[in-house]
């Protein structure tokens, strides 16, 4: 159980999770493997989204880079 929790399942979900690991049988083991999955769909849904934030990140590295080469070129030139 304690893996589970580390991979940021929310505590509802784990307290469904647990209380089907208490009754082992073909239809818990089923269910939780269904919880898993979906609990999946839901990090891989929020890892493409940290993707495009670091994505807009370095574009506005980029900018602010090359903002600050034309400062350093004005200054150079004045």
């Amino acid at each position: 159980m304690i893996k589970v929790k580390a991979t940021g399942m929310s505590l509802s979900t784990l307290k469904q999770y647990g209380n089907l690991m208490s009754h082992k049988n073909v239809k818990n083991v089923l269910k939780r493997r269904q919880i898993l999955a979906e609990h999946e769909i839901n990090i891989l849904q929020k890892q493409r989204e940290l993707e495009q934030a670091l994505n807009l990140i370095h574009k506005k590295y980029k900018i602010y880079e090359q903002e600050l080469a034309e400062l350093k070129e004005t200054k150079k030139a004045t």
